[in-house]
């Protein structure tokens, strides 16, 4: 018992193959040309990477693929942290969060994926939900914004 405890634990450090882990009724290969055509926005060990069919998003402990079908919405969450020397109050520090909103397909519940972020990649994230949850390319969309303020100005 020992010995299988051991190695499993070990493993960890040395690294095992994803594919022993992942679940059997996914389709990989739509995960990964999501993955490959992704928009990622990274802060610290934290990311989102908005593929062609799944938000791909990430912690230091955790990895979601969602499916764009299933999200509700997006929002955003502030954390303030006071911090306090010797009982007196020093200084601030403010968290920001994006929130994914996710309905389960099996039980119906919404679930809430939370992923740290600075203050202008949290609007990104919801910019960029936004635009993929309507199914326009990214780049589109910016070309085309952008034609408009050229023949505005």
């Amino acid at each position: 018992m020992f010995g299988v405890l051991f190695c499993w634990k070990f493993s960890l450090f040395i690294g095992m193959p994803v594919r022993k882990w992942l679940k059997g009724d996914m389709d990989y290969a739509a995960l990964e040309t999501s993955y490959k055509n992704a928009r990622f926005l990274t802060f610290k060990k934290n990311g989102f990477a908005f593929g062609l069919t799944h938000i791909h998003a990430y912690t230091e402990n955790k990895v979601y693929a969602i499916d764009y079908r299933l999200v509700e919405g997006i929002s955003r969450k502030i954390v303030r942290l006071k911090k306090y020397e010797d009982n007196i109050y020093s200084s601030e520090e403010y968290q920001h969060f994006a929130v994914i909103h996710v309905r389960l397909p099996q039980s119906g519940k919404l679930q809430n994926v939370e992923i740290e972020l600075n203050e202008f990649q949290v609007q990104m994230a919801i910019d960029y939900l936004q635009i993929f949850k309507l199914g326009e390319d990214l780049t589109e969309g910016i070309n085309l914004e952008q034609k408009e303020d050229n023949e505005v100005v």
